[in-house]
């Protein structure tokens, strides 16, 4: 896909609408302003583009999006955090077909410690959003957490330890199922764990303290694939057992 905008595009993650409609979303800087850029796709017609005002907010670190395809009636739902004074607050707005990108009202759905290290989401059709935010004062547990888009408690929150090392870097699934599943790079190994009773940590790459751009994929029936980026072997991955 061509650029969007002038200069700090970021393509969101595309997804599949339906069996000869396609969407793109590109997060990007126009004016000064921060965007995101809808690119409608059918196989008879020309992209539908679309542009949604994120209200003068800079591109977001945790930014994720969510299409839900209905007819007429389908709709654009972008979550993102901000972080202030140490505070970590997880927004939500909606752009329903035909708005012309203003969007709803931005709605509060979670306040809370951060740092906020994970956010995942289904791109299609899902209701919550999950969340992994790091230790926060003496007690080193990290927790994780699925809230509704709806608003309301967590439908999961669960606190974890993680094995001693410095953990650098996260992933989370956007499970279909009821669980939980964090991908970390501590030093040298990638380490997993679905955060269950019992549930313990298991190392399924050694020799990776460069890995980057990591990220976890549900494929249903407990079925996960791990995914990374190495500078030295290219892309890997590696399934995880049910």
């Amino acid at each position: 896909m061509s650029k969007a905008f002038g200069h700090g595009d970021r393509r969101l993650r595309p997804w599949l609408a339906a069996a000869d409609n396609d969407v793109d979303l590109v997060a990007g800087i126009e004016g000064g302003k921060s965007k995101v850029r809808e690119f409608a796709f059918t196989v008879k017609e020309p992209p539908a583009v679309r542009t949604l005002d994120l209200g003068g907010l800079t591109v977001p670190e945790h930014l994720l999006a969510r299409y839900q395809p209905d007819g007429s009636d389908a709709q654009v739902m972008l979550v993102w955090a901000e972080t202030a004074a140490g505070t970590v607050n997880i927004y939500r707005r909606l752009y329903p077909a035909g708005d012309p990108g203003v969007g709803g009202e931005r709605v509060l759905l979670l306040k809370r410690p951060g740092p906020l290290l994970a956010m995942e989401m289904l791109p299609v059709g899902g209701e919550s959003v999950d969340l992994l935010f790091g230790a926060v004062g003496t007690s080193g547990k990290y927790s994780y957490l699925r809230i509704p888009l709806a608003g309301g408690k967590p439908s999961i929150e669960r606190s974890f330890d993680v094995p001693a090392g410095n953990a650098d870097g996260w992933a989370i699934a956007a499970l279909r199922e009821d669980g939980c599943a964090v991908l970390a790079k501590a030093g040298e190994r990638l380490i997993w764990s679905r955060i269950e009773p019992g549930e313990g940590w298991n190392i399924i790459a050694s020799g990776s303290g460069q890995a980057r751009y990591m990220r976890l994929f549900d494929l249903g029936d407990r079925r996960l694939w791990a995914v990374w980026y190495d500078p030295q072997s290219g892309i890997r991955y590696q399934p995880l057992p049910r």
